[in-house]
C-alpha cells in the first residue's frame, strides 16, 4: 500500500486528492505461526479473503492498528498531507462470534492531499438544513463586546458560519453511515458505490480550464 501511495503521489496533479478506505484487523499468532508452513501464496490469498493476519511482535489478539499506522507512514515517509480521518460506519455488518469485545462495524476513510492548495468543492457535497438553522446563525450569541462574540462575527465574516448553502458534512457528523452492498459474489460485503460520492463531488472538477489547467 506504501508502494501505491507512492505512485499515487507521483502521477496525482498538485490540486489532487487521494481517498483511502482500509479496515483494522486483529492480530492472531495461530495466523503468524502458519504463515512458516503454509505456501506464501495461499497464506496471503486465505489471509485476504478471510481478512485475518499474525505478526510475531505484536501481542495475540491484539488490534493491529492497520490504518493508522499506515496514515503515520504516509505522512513521515512521503510528505503527503493527511486533511480527514473520516469513520465509515456501516449500519448492516457481519456478526462477529466474539465474547470477550464489543464487535466492530466501522472503517476509515483518509483523505489525503500532495500540496497544501487544492481542488475541493465542498459547496457539491454540503447537507441539507432547517431553516431554522439559517435563522439561528444570523443572531449573535454572546454580548457584542465581548472577545468571543467578535470572534464569532469575524467567523461569520468569512463565511464559516453560514448555513444558507448548507452545512459543512463535518457539521452534522465526523462519519459517514452507509450500509454494505449486498452481492452475488464470493465476498459477502462489497463495496458501497455511495461511498465514493463524496470523494468524487468534492475532489475532481467537472471542468479543467485548457489555460492554466486549474479546476471548476
Amino acid at each position: 500500500m506504501i508502494l501505491f501511495m507512492s505512485e499515487c503521489k507521483r502521477v496525482l496533479k498538485d490540486t489532487g486528492t487521494i481517498w483511502i478506505n482500509l479496515g483494522d484487523s486483529y492480530n492472531s499468532h495461530t495466523w503468524a505461526n502458519r504463515e512458516d508452513k503454509m505456501d506464501k501464496k495461499q497464506y496471503n490469498l486465505t489471509k485476504t479473503y478471510c481478512g485475518r493476519g499474525g505478526n510475531k511482535s505484536l501481542p495475540n489478539k491484539s488490534l493491529m492498528l492497520i490504518p493508522q499506522r499506515f496514515a503515520v507512514r504516509c505522512v513521515d515517509e512521503l510528505g503527503l498531507i493527511l486533511r480527514n480521518d473520516i469513520i465509515w460506519a456501516s449500519t448492516n455488518k457481519m456478526p462477529e462470534s466474539v465474547r470477550d469485545r464489543f464487535s466492530k462495524k466501522h472503517e476509515f476513510i483518509f483523505f489525503f492531499v500532495k500540496k497544501q492548495k487544492y481542488y475541493f468543492d465542498l459547496d457539491s457535497i454540503r447537507q441539507n438544513v432547517k431553516p431554522s438553522t439559517i435563522e439561528r446563525v444570523k443572531y449573535p450569541r454572546f454580548n457584542e463586546d465581548s472577545k468571543m462574540s467578535k470572534g464569532l462575527y469575524a467567523i461569520k465574516g468569512r463565511d464559516y458560519g453560514d448555513h444558507s448553502k448548507g452545512a459543512n458534512p463535518g457539521d452534522v457528523s465526523d462519519f459517514w453511515s452507509i450500509p454494505t452492498q449486498p452481492s452475488s459474489e464470493k465476498h459477502y460485503a462489497t463495496f458501497n458505490t455511495k461511498l465514493i460520492d463524496k470523494p468524487i463531488l468534492g475532489g475532481s472538477p467537472q471542468h479543467i480550464c485548457p489555460k492554466c489547467k486549474r479546476g471548476f
